[in-house]
């Protein structure tokens, strides 16, 4: 009579198939999950050392960029773009972190290379050289020379160093647990596997795991151009068909916007750049304008339109500039050290109740012309010397204190489209601040004049209209907006620099992704959309098991997950969800 074998742990451990977690997209939204996904399961090995199950995760990123994401937008020391937040709402796990993290590397600033750093701007500043162009040419130093405090707009290349610190430290997590272990189980407890490749399409297994397939491209130095060269365009000769190794237990698709709908039919011309774009797209779009003596079209008035009014002063770019924004909402300065607490004391000039109630009487019949002329008051009180002398985030914080009381008893009986859209207004301008700096910058462009007397930078009301915009034989550009009053307006550009990133939407009129991958998942109904939150939700299928849903956020990471704490949360909450549904499958098929 034959005896039973008796397992001790560790047979029982190495026995184990691991749980299979796959994250998708280099970004720092999959750094956010990763972290709370280690932290996590190191906190259920604190409570059960003694049976645990074994972790793979897979770390897929088309250019193997773990934690500064694909495009590269972060890996390049180019002090010329900045962030789009301020430093203080930034971090993985908490809104300070980036804060933390940048006074700590301040404190490594020696005061030698402080020095050395200083001397050698001030000898460009003696050249004639405007900060702009320092900041190109020279942005070790200018970063070297910088105190960035917990309000400015740092570069991005600091982002960048960031997230590779905020990495290499998950890695030491899981080596640290890995050693901590070893005694109990002599294999592994987390592994954690990096992939290089464009993740296309989903499908589920057999046993209803999920198996992702895409490309992968063969030749290695074309992957991510170094900032001096603009991003080499994909040829289907070099890439080559991919398959994960193994189906996922869970994953998480984090994979950016990918798309903007607005003029993306132009992304494969010369002389087209889209956010995040580089200093080497935006510089050939500029020679382009140069060379033809024709003028260079910009789409949207916002943060991203800030970076590229620095790289058209660094660049010394003299042509003509054409900005458009469908509210026409100029950038203005944010100087926390003449208001570090805005109040709420300031007197409005400008867009004052006796000047409101002159537009409401004569435009009580025509709403647009009224939101029109309401919303041009707003902006001469946004840019008058009153508010710039008091900061103009005084402005919207006393708007903010007596609307109720001041403002909206103007508006009975009006239109209520009218009084909507001066509130969209502020809103609006509440996140259209830029350091005083850069709004110097931005002040030359506009005050520039050409050599006809025109302006150099001119700002023009209306919405991009895609479908009537179209790209000339020559290669040239009719870029077409639709006015407030419903008349069209066509400029005939050499270049487009599309900054409307806000316009971003994965999916299209049809239904459908614009992103394959994410379309897939949507077909598998692995995936909803919701539109308010702009990110895609795991949720079951007519035929999907809850265990079996992954995630997908659309548009969360640098720009979203790190400054707004409800998305940053989400992402942690469903990083939770996809561990337990990882960890659950494992435990069925050792059941089984």
């Amino acid at each position: 009579m034959s005896s039973a074998v008796r397992l001790t742990p560790v047979d029982k451990i190495n026995q184990r198939k691991p749980a299979h977690l796959t994250l998708v997209g280099g970004g720092a939204a999959n750094l956010i999950a990763l972290q709370h996904i280690v932290g996590q399961y190191q906190h259920r090995l604190s409570e059960n050392p003694s049976d645990p199950t074994p972790l793979m995760i897979t770390w897929i990123d088309r250019h193997g960029s773990q934690g500064t994401g694909g495009d590269g937008v972060y890996d390049h020391f180019n002090a010329v773009f900045s962030l789009n937040q301020p430093v203080s709402r930034m971090g993985l796990t908490y809104p300070a972190q980036l804060t933390d993290w940048l006074a700590v590397e301040q404190s490594k600033k020696s005061p030698e290379e402080i020095d050395q750093a200083d001397r050698r701007i001030v000898g460009l500043l003696a050249q004639g050289k405007n900060r702009e162009q320092i900041r190109l040419e020279a942005a070790r130093d200018f970063i070297m020379a910088s105190h960035f405090g917990s309000h400015d707009y740092i570069p991005r290349a600091l982002l960048g160093h960031f997230l590779r610190d905020c990495f290499n430290a998950v890695q030491g997590q899981i080596q640290g647990i890995n050693a901590q272990y070893f005694c109990v189980n002599p294999q592994n407890l987390i592994t954690l596997n990096i992939a290089e490749a464009n993740v296309t399409e989903a499908s589920l297994s057999a046993d209803g795991g999920i198996c992702f397939a895409g490309t992968k491209q063969t030749l290695q130095q074309d992957l991510l151009s170094p900032e001096d060269k603009p991003r080499a365009p994909v040829r289907a000769e070099d890439l080559t068909p991919w398959v994960s190794s193994c189906p996922s237990d869970s994953a998480i698709i984090a994979t950016g916007h990918r798309h903007n709908g607005i003029l993306a039919k132009f992304k494969d011309y010369a002389g087209y750049a889209d956010t995040p774009f580089r200093m080497s797209e935006v510089t050939q779009a500029l020679e382009k304008a140069m060379q033809s003596g024709m003028p260079v079209f910009v789409a949207g008035t916002g943060q991203a339109f800030m970076d590229f009014v620095g790289a058209a002063r660094a660049l010394n770019y003299q042509g003509k500039i054409f900005a458009a924004s469908g509210d026409l909402i100029e950038p203005w300065p944010r100087d926390h050290k003449k208001c570090p607490s805005p109040h709420a004391e300031y007197e409005f000039h400008c867009f004052t109740p006796e000047k409101i109630s002159l537009v409401l009487a004569e435009c009580a019949q025509d709403t647009p012309r009224a939101i029109r002329e309401l919303r041009a008051l707003i902006q001469q009180e946004m840019h008058c010397e009153n508010a710039l002398n008091a900061d103009p985030q005084c402005v919207i914080h006393t708007f903010q204190a007596v609307c109720q009381e001041t403002f909206v008893p103007l508006f009975q009986g009006c239109d209520s489209k009218i009084y909507n859209s001066v509130l969209d207004c502020f809103k609006s301008q509440d996140g259209n601040s830029t350091l005083p700096d850069r709004y110097e910058t931005y002040c030359h462009l506009k005050n520039a004049r050409l050599a006809d007397g025109s302006p150099q930078l001119e700002l023009v009301q209306g919405r991009v209209d895609t479908s009537a915009s179209s790209v000339n034989p020559d290669g040239t550009f009719d870029v077409v907006i639709t006015q407030a009053d419903g008349g069209t307006k066509t400029f005939h550009v050499a270049a487009v620099i599309n900054t409307a990133s806000i316009n971003r939407d994965p999916m299209g009129p049809d239904g459908k992704f614009q992103a394959p991958l994410q379309d897939s998942l949507y077909q598998l109904g692995l995936a909803s959309y919701d539109r308010k939150e702009r990110m895609i939700v795991g949720t079951p299928g007519d035929n999907v098991s809850p265990s079996d849903v992954c995630v997908a956020f659309t548009g969360a990471g640098a720009g979203g997950g790190f400054g707004v704490p409800n998305i940053r949360d989400e992402i942690k909450t469903q990083a939770s969800e996809a561990l337990n549904r990882a960890l659950m499958r494992a435990e069925l098929r050792l059941m089984s």
